[in-house]
Order: C-alpha cells, then sequence, then structure tokens
C-alpha cells in the first residue's frame, strides 16, 4: 500500500515519532516487525539528542552494524 506524495489518509496522528511508525505499521504500510525497530530507533534517537541518560556510543554502533538497512526497507516499503 504505497503512500504517494499528494493523497491522504486517515491513519490518525501520532503523538510522537515513534507512534508515527506504529501507525504504518497497523495501516499495513510497513512490516510489523520493522514498525517496532524504527519506533525503538525513534525512541534511541531521543534518548541521544536530549541526553536523558549516559550514551553507550559502543552499544549504538553495535546496533547500526548489525542491521544498517532498516531505514533503506522502510522507504522502499513506502515506495512499494
Amino acid at each position: 500500500m504505497p503512500l504517494t506524495p499528494g493523497t491522504e489518509e486517515a491513519l490518525g496522528a501520532p503523538s510522537g515519532p515513534a507512534e508515527a511508525f506504529e501507525i504504518l505499521a497497523r495501516s499495513g504500510h510497513i512490516d510489523a516487525a520493522l514498525g517496532v525497530r524504527l519506533a525503538g530507533a525513534a525512541g534511541l534517537r531521543n534518548v541521544i539528542v536530549h541526553q536523558y541518560t549516559q550514551i553507550d556510543v559502543e552499544l549504538i554502533l553495535e546496533g547500526i552494524r548489525a542491521d544498517p538497512g532498516d531505514l533503506e526497507r522502510f522507504v522502499l516499503a513506502l515506495r512499494s
């Protein structure tokens, strides 16, 4: 179910970035597992930007190296 520029769908307004990915997954625009991972990445972004806790750079790099393709999968899902 591609999202086409200029079209509107009533998916609901997310309360934050993580929920945006959850809404896209529930509506079938992206795979549920990808939605969970991207919602987690959005949460990680908040930790990094707002420094809610001590940041473990090695842990972040490990996550990036483990599977850098989620962003690519997200873009491909929205295009198909």
